[in-house]
């Protein structure tokens, strides 16, 4: 019987060790899984920043328009080319109407991207250390807030 017993106890804890390897690879896949979540949403936040340069561009774009009719005002009566200016003065209100939603909603759509990884990180907690964001950024919806320190 002290045989018996003895195989008994070492297919116990040959049993707890391949739990625990099991259990090992399942962390292992779980972090794997997380990391090409986060993957995932740092490739849409690119996509999302690119989206605001766009935007800042198409902001910029009736700015320059508009400091070229400066520079040449001397050359023209605006009453010779009022209706031009009107359709100009609208087409350079649509720019800037375009702008301001691209920038917008890129600027939306960084905040969800960054609560997303936060809510990977706290369900993770392996990778927390891995994928950190900006030290100074605060977390809050004030993109434009002003830094104390």
């Amino acid at each position: 019987m002290g045989d018996t017993e003895r195989l008994l106890r070492r297919e116990k804890r040959c049993g707890s060790v391949m739990r625990e390897s099991e259990k090992q690879k399942e962390d292992d896949r779980n972090v794997a899984e997380a990391s090409a979540q986060i993957l995932s949403v740092l490739a849409e936040k690119r996509t999302s920043l690119a989206m605001m340069k766009i935007g800042i561009v198409t902001l910029a774009l009736p700015l320059s328009v508009l400091g070229l009719l400066v520079a040449t005002s001397k050359q023209y009566h605006i009453s010779d080319v009022f209706s031009l200016v009107v359709l100009l003065y609208c087409l350079l209100a649509v720019f800037v109407g375009l702008g301001g939603y691209l920038v917008y909603r890129a600027g939306r759509n960084i905040l969800r991207q960054d609560r997303r990884i936060s809510k990977i990180k706290r369900t993770h907690r392996q990778i927390a250390n891995i994928y950190e964001l900006d030290p100074h950024y605060s977390g809050n919806k004030k993109m434009f807030s002003k830094r104390r320190g």
